[in-house]
């Protein structure tokens, strides 16, 4: 059963980062005794990854331009 199920998944890459992602909110899930998923915790990680996204939509930006600049404190400041 278990060397199917690895058969399966390796033969459907895309599906099996699905399959991992769906476990893994599923353990923290169950883990976090019903917070991980909360509208509290949710907004807590909305509002703190707003920056990051910014930053790293302006690393996109440089990499698509041509201007390659890997490090974060040059695209920060």
């Amino acid at each position: 059963m278990r060397e199917q199920l690895l058969i399966l998944l390796s033969r459907y890459r895309e599906a099996s980062i699905a399959v991992v992602a769906i476990v893994l909110v599923i353990y923290f899930q169950l883990g976090s005794d019903g917070g991980f998923l909360s509208p509290s915790f949710m907004s807590v990680v909305l509002r703190d990854t707003g920056r990051l996204g910014l930053i790293a939509t302006a690393e996109v930006m440089l990499m698509i331009t041509g201007e390659i600049d890997l490090s974060l404190s040059a695209t920060f400041s």
